[in-house]
């Protein structure tokens, strides 16, 4: 491959971006818990949306950091097929999860804004608004899995399959 660096590694700034915006996230998490539970005793919906979202988000990035052991980052000629299978797969784990992640993040904010509003216009609006965002995030949760049959084939080189 003319003018492509095979030793190329974005490995460490995928390892760094993970790791820091998990621990932001979680330090975040953590004190919104315990204004929310502890200091006002008002715990709701939107907390515990925000809960799972950060649940899911620290297996996204579990997922990066083991695909980063397994190469991701690099270019996949440089790495043995077995490497490049499991980073793939890796690949695809994270990206599956942080769809769902952005869907609670979202239902979070919206639960959110119905406690703000007395409107029924914008009360209807959130409704809809959440419903899209569900409907349209399970549909590319389920187009991101099934888009190779079988699922492995995502992953495993070279593609036997076609994918969608």
């Amino acid at each position: 491959m003319a003018g492509v660096d095979l030793t190329e590694d974005h490995g460490g700034a995928l390892v760094a971006t993970a790791i820091s915006f998990l621990v932001l996230s979680w330090v975040s998490v953590i004190l919104r818990t315990y204004v929310r539970a502890i200091l006002t005793k008002a715990y709701q919906a939107d907390d515990w949306l925000m809960l799972v979202a950060q649940l899911i988000f620290t297996a996204s990035c579990v997922f990066i950091l083991a695909g980063v052991d397994n190469g991701l980052g690099m270019h996949n000629k440089a790495l043995e097929q077995s490497r490049e299978i499991r980073a793939l797969m890796y690949q695809a784990l994270a990206t599956a999860t942080y769809v769902l992640n952005m869907m609670f993040i979202k239902f979070s904010v919206g639960i959110f804004l119905l406690r703000l509003t007395t409107s029924k216009g914008y009360i209807w609006t959130i409704y809809i608004s959440l419903a899209i965002v569900m409907i349209w995030t399970l549909v590319i949760f389920f187009w991101n899995i099934f888009q190779c049959h079988p699922v492995q084939a995502q992953w495993t080189t070279p593609f036997k399959t076609r994918p969608v």
